[in-house]
């Protein structure tokens, strides 16, 4: 084969395949419109051992939240309002002195009807399943840029509050809600994208810091462009989470601070790392599949005083789903007589 004819072959195979050749940049801002409406499924899944005064105790759960994200509006620097619904939450969680305590907000749990201030000290499987449950049917607006960072949050300050309150103080305890957390809901459905055009294979630093919790935790990421196409792209991410240096203007602890919080600031990562992947849309830049997994060593006081140590790992997934699919079936009976129903219906 001549040069000639090997150049002209070479020529036509990257006309066809432009992304891949020529080392072309691409701007991966989110591209959705206004009326963009997108389904997710967000799922936790929490393991840890807890070490306190010599005494060891295992905790985990899985907590699924199904969200309905719609684009209201799009101004002409690409900045966005997402309305956010949080259509369910459901999920168990295994809890030292109190077993599995299942929980979703689709349908009447075992144990909702429980006395709240029962258990130990008002920490029954009913209010449990009420702090878990406590945003499920709430909805909010964020307003975003065109990388999918949330500037700003509306209609959330009485939903955190009322959220945290919960019967003894579980919802507090169990952080049902804050705003950081509210955010990241938001932002758990956009790519985590680079703020200027890059080619495949190229790599990017980020740096955040903790929302979805009270504690000062802060993630450095090195994310990676490891696949593109017309469709859509895939990212890739490694790091590590650490404390940050403590602020120049952070406070003393005064009467009536949050007990919770200013035990979370004397909070010590160690061991942290983090890696992830994300597929995301090119045609509306929302997340089509992602998964992220988070490790660590906490050392923190102990809520009763003395220290406390925790090895924590935390597997956190996304992926579009649609309203029917989120929402729990109908037990088989009920499906039947809603059959039958409909079938009377249909014959008048």
């Amino acid at each position: 084969m001549s040069p000639f004819t090997t150049l002209r072959l070479l020529s036509l195979f990257c006309l066809t395949t432009p992304l891949v050749c020529q080392g072309e940049s691409h701007d991966l801002k989110i591209a959705a419109k206004k009326g963009t409406t997108v389904w997710l499924l967000l799922e936790e899944k929490q393991e840890q051992t807890i070490d306190m005064g010599g005494q060891q105790m295992e905790m985990g759960g899985t907590t699924t939240r199904t969200l309905q994200l719609e684009v209201r509006d799009v101004d002409d620097k690409g900045n966005f309002v997402v309305a956010v619904k949080i259509a369910r939450i459901h999920g168990s969680m295994t809890v030292p002195m109190m077993g599995d305590v299942e929980f979703d907000s689709a349908k009447k749990t075992e144990g909702e009807q429980e006395d709240d201030m029962g258990g130990m000290g008002g920490f029954s499987p009913g209010a449990m399943t009420k702090a878990m449950t406590a945003l499920a049917g709430k909805s909010y607006t964020a307003k975003l840029d065109a990388l999918g960072k949330v500037g700003s949050l509306e209609g959330v300050d009485e939903l955190v509050k009322a959220a945290n309150e919960g019967p003894g103080g579980m919802g507090a305890a169990m952080g049902a809600a804050t705003e950081g957390q509210l955010k990241q809901y938001v932002e758990s459905a956009f790519g985590m994208l680079p703020d200027k055009p890059v080619t495949q294979g190229a790599t990017w630093d980020r740096v955040e810091a903790e929302k979805s919790s009270r504690g000062p935790m802060q993630t450095k990421l090195q994310l990676t462009l490891a696949k593109i196409d017309a469709d859509s792209f895939e990212l890739t991410a490694t790091g590590t989470v650490e404390t940050p240096a403590p602020k120049a203007d952070d406070k003393p602890a005064e009467e009536g601070d949050d007990p919770v919080r200013e035990m979370m600031k004397g909070v010590k990562v160690k061991n942290g790392k983090v890696a992830g992947s994300q597929r995301v849309s090119r045609q509306d830049g929302f997340v089509i599949e992602s998964s992220n997994v988070t490790s660590m060593d906490v050392d923190m006081p102990g809520p009763m005083g003395g220290d406390m140590s925790m090895s924590m790992k935390m597997t956190t997934t996304a992926k579009r789903t649609t309203a029917e699919a989120a929402m729990p079936k109908p037990a088989p009976k009920a499906a039947e007589a809603e059959k039958k129903d409909e079938k009377k219906e249909a014959g008048k």
